[in-house]
This record gives structure tokens, sequence and C-alpha cells, in this order.
């Protein structure tokens, strides 16, 4: 019994090891910053083109093993979901001689002022060290991947051109309905590989479609990432007008008679 028991207990502890050292292994086997090292609070999001500057800026600490000479700071950087990228400059101060580079989450060497592919808004960890203890201001700028497209309205009996973002590859560009699970896909002329469709609803279709348009965009920093937007298409049904009153007589000694009219359906306002 005391043998089962023990070989019992090792096979437990053995697996709680095994999983300990799982979870120790899928970590990153990096150290972020010292606690001496001043952080900074970047907030981009609403603003894919927009840029921050910092304060002056007193390095301390350390980041990612930088040696021991140098001193650092640290920005968390959460961008816009239309970002494809971001940039990093020294706008003030003394810069040591050499090229200066920067990381973020402690990954490849980036040279100031030169610009990064990252993957969806963050928090993205950015640090740079350099040596010698003057103050700087540094700037982050956001580059946005694309502009959204316009939400568009057809009446019924018509057709409407849509058109992806212009920075999208056009060879890449997918557009999907995501409302009616792509049901509605049978309204667009084209669904892949065009960088317009154009959308002709039938008889009887719902107030409104949400399509996304998917490509890799070409003036992104992560051109290899795809990136999708999403245009509301609105449905209206044929405009009819109704002229009262009718009919409309002229009685003698009359030199007028005054018409009224009501317009329903189509989309805006009419005169």
């Amino acid at each position: 019994m005391t043998k089962n028991f023990t070989s019992l207990f090792r096979t437990a502890f053995g697996l709680m090891l095994f999983c300990l050292l799982q979870l120790l292994l899928s970590q990153p086997l990096y150290a972020q910053c010292s606690d001496e090292t001043p952080v900074y609070e970047v907030d981009l999001r609403g603003q894919p083109n927009g840029s921050w500057t910092s304060p002056d800026v007193n390095r301390d600490g350390t980041c990612c093993s930088a040696p021991s000479n140098q001193q650092c700071v640290e920005f968390n950087i959460t961008l816009d979901p239309l970002s494809g990228g971001l940039q990093f400059d020294i706008t003030s101060g003394p810069v040591p001689s050499g090229v200066m580079t920067y990381q973020v989450d402690c990954g490849p060497s980036i040279a100031v002022g030169d610009s990064l592919c990252v993957d969806g808004p963050g928090p993205h960890q950015l640090s740079i060290c350099m040596p010698g203890g003057a103050k700087n201001t540094f700037t982050i700028r956001s580059i946005a991947a694309y502009t959204p497209v316009a939400d568009a309205a057809v009446t019924e009996g018509c057709s409407q051109l849509i058109e992806a973002p212009i920075a999208f590859d056009p060879a890449t560009v997918v557009w999907n309905d995501i409302t009616g699970g792509g049901a509605y896909n049978k309204y667009l002329s084209c669904t892949s590989g065009c960088s317009s469709t154009t959308v002709t609803p039938d008889s009887n279709p719902p107030p409104f479609v949400d399509y996304t348009i998917c490509g890799n965009s070409q003036t992104a920093v992560c051109s290899s990432i795809p990136y999708c937007d999403t245009v509301r298409v609105y449905f209206y049904p044929p405009i009819e007008v109704a002229i009262s009153p009718k009919p409309a007589l002229i009685c003698p000694g009359s030199s007028k008679v005054e018409l009224s009219s009501t317009i329903t359906g189509g989309s805006g306002s009419y005169n």
C-alpha cells in the first residue's frame, strides 16, 4: 500500500513539475524594464495618423538587457485599430554618436526614425536606452493602414458602385456579407480580386447589409497583414409620388390650381 502511494505521489509530483515547466516556457524570456525606469502611457486611439510627443525625459534604469552604462525610458503605446504601424523619433536634446535604436516588446532593434510593423492596437511596450544623462523629448507617430469607406444607399431597381479603400491591393481584396452570413453576396457583381463592386438588390432586400472589405494595405508598414473595413449598404423601396388633387381641374374663371405631392420610398429629401 505504501509503495503504491509513493508511486502515485511521484507521478502526480512529476506531472505538476511538467505543467509548471510548460507554463514558464510559454512566457516571454525577456525582462522588460527595471522599477526605476520612467514609463509613459501613449494613447493614440481615434488617431490612426496621429502623433504624441513626450515632455523632457530623464532616463533611468534598464530595459531588455541593455548594457549597464545606458539609461532607458519605456512607452506603453495603444494604437487605433486602423493603424498599420508606428514610427519613433528623438525630437530634441543631445543624441549620442552612432545609430540609436529602439525595441518594441524587447524584440529586434530598430533604428530611430525607421517605421515598424506592429500587429494590432496593443498596448505595445517601446523602450529606448542611451548612454549619458541628458534630457530628450521623443515623438511617436501612428501610421494609418487605410481610410475607411463611406456607407452607401441603393433604391430598389437601381444599382450602386462601392469601392474598397484606395490603399488596398486590388488583387488581395475580398468582399463578404456579414449580415446574412454570405447570403447577400448575390447582390455583388464581384466578391474577390476587385477594388470595386456593384450592389444590385432584388425585390425583397433587408433594410441594410454590412459588407467587410479585406485586403493587404499598400501604404501600411505591415503590408503582409490583411486589414478589414466594413461598409453598410442601406436599401430603400422605389420612389413613389402621389399628386393631389386628382383630378386637378381648372374651373371657369380660375387661372390656376394648386397641386401638392407626397413622396414615399427612396432615400434623402426631395423638392
